[in-house]
């Protein structure tokens, strides 16, 4: 959880800089966003693993000889647990992206200004003259960086990845309810 919290305020402070040159555009972030990911499956895991502790005498309760009852209020410590861990990653997710966003929007306004600067009459396009074709060439490629930089760290394998490990849990709490 403190990685999720702590983390993104973190990165915010150090006012890091973003990698626009980055092969994977990413910004140089996708290792914060791995860590993200794995701090979330780290939690999930435990999660589980203690769910499954609590619920192995109901699973196996044909095997097992045990009048073991899980209550409401476990269920609701795992709704509740499950729902913290959803909105850890979210809260992660959405502060290093409007990090990045905000970055990358500050960087595109520069880019503009600078590529103002080397046109003459830059609003009217039937008299605009370049002033330098050189300078303009590299600000254009400069943008065309900034611009395929990914806002936040993520793929789709990624997503995929937490939205499963975000459903599947609550769906076994549910079915051992209604099996219960």
């Amino acid at each position: 959880m403190g990685v999720h919290f702590l983390l993104p305020r973190r990165l915010e402070k150090a006012d890091l800089n973003l990698f626009f040159y980055d092969p994977r555009n990413m910004g140089g972030f996708a290792p914060i966003g791995q860590l993200l990911k794995r701090a979330y499956y780290v939690y999930t895991g435990g999660l589980l693993a203690y769910f499954f502790f609590i619920y192995i005498p109901i699973i196996f309760s044909g095997v097992i000889d045990s009048t073991y009852e899980v209550g409401t209020s476990t269920t609701v410590f795992f709704s509740v647990a499950w729902l913290m861990g959803v909105v850890s990653i979210g809260y992660s997710m959405w502060k290093v992206h409007t990090l990045m966003a905000g970055k990358k929007e500050r960087r595109l306004k520069e880019l503009e200004d600078d590529l103002r600067d080397v046109i003459e009459n830059p609003y009217d396009i039937r008299n605009s003259t370049v002033a330098d074709e050189g300078k303009r060439k590299e600000i254009v490629r400069q943008l065309d960086h900034v611009r395929g930089m990914k806002e936040y760290p993520t793929t789709f394998t990624m997503w995929s990845q937490i939205l499963i490990s975000v459903i599947l849990p609550q769906v076994l709490n549910m079915t051992i309810q209604i099996a219960g």
